[in-house]
């Protein structure tokens, strides 16, 4: 399997806390990459393993910046220094939680929707949804599904 070099860095370098930036890959460099830890037992299966590499090629910063944001959001802020969202009394709502954590977004809904749609349409979140409204804790509670978080896992321990 071969990916991009610089997509996967760009990807590594949103989930160390960088924020995302909106520059094309500089290079169509394809290269093998390696599991940095060879345990069978911790290796996803290759059918999965492809499928990730698929979703990286086909995917944006935005899209894993997002699926890290919301597979825990409280913790999220608190790598990052940032404060916790205090604007929600009654309800709150995912869009809101993007717009505090991202304010670049903010009105660039149809973008951020697509983003959204596209996570939900591989089973990478399991609110299809970005509107919805919830409690004022709901937004606290991580979106990921399993393979939503082996994904994430896969980004973080494979190394170049």
């Amino acid at each position: 399997m071969e990916i991009s070099t610089s997509k996967l860095n760009e990807f590594q370098n949103v989930l160390s806390g960088n924020p995302p930036t909106t520059s094309p890959d500089d290079a169509i460099q394809q290269l093998r990459i390696r599991r940095s830890n060879d345990d069978p037992s911790t290796t996803p299966p290759d059918d999965t393993t492809k499928q990730f590499i698929i979703m990286i090629s086909r995917f944006t910063v935005w899209h894993v910046a997002l699926l890290d944001l919301f597979d825990n959001p409280p913790e999220w802020f608190k790598r990052r220094r940032k404060p916790l969202p205090t604007i929600f009394t009654f309800t709150s709502s995912l869009s809101q939680v993007m717009c505090e954590a991202y304010p670049e977004l903010k009105q660039k809904d149809a973008f951020y929707n697509q983003v959204w749609k596209e996570l939900n349409d591989n089973r990478l979140i399991d609110t299809p949804g970005f509107q919805t409204m919830m409690t004022s804790n709901g937004w606290k509670f991580s979106r990921t599904t399993e393979l939503g978080k082996n994904f994430l896992k896969f980004i973080k321990e494979y190394v170049i």
